[in-house]
């Protein structure tokens, strides 16, 4: 299907496509070194948090946080395991 301009403003005509997504998901890891201590990043806010981030289409989650981990410390993750899933708010007590 077509779009323009209009003197008003862009215009788009509506496609048989489905819209992206407007949900993200992140996925976080934890990472414990020889004497079991978690690692923490600071984020762009100045606050600490486990390395993760969004994950990409047709990526596994494990891959995804094998990839954050790499990208936010320069460590080559060589095992990952899935412990934990959450799909949104929940009490876990």
């Amino acid at each position: 299907m077509a779009a323009g301009f209009a003197e008003d403003g862009y215009v788009a005509e509506r496609t048989s496509m489905p819209p992206p997504s407007t949900f993200s998901v992140s996925i976080k890891g934890v990472v414990l070194d020889s004497r079991q201590r978690v690692l923490l990043v600071k984020n762009e806010r100045d606050e600490w948090e486990l390395p993760g981030g969004r994950i990409e289409i047709g990526e596994s989650p494990e891959e995804c946080v094998a990839r954050e981990i790499a990208e936010e410390t320069c460590w080559r993750v060589t095992n990952t395991r899935r412990s934990a899933s959450s799909h949104g708010p929940r009490s876990t007590a």
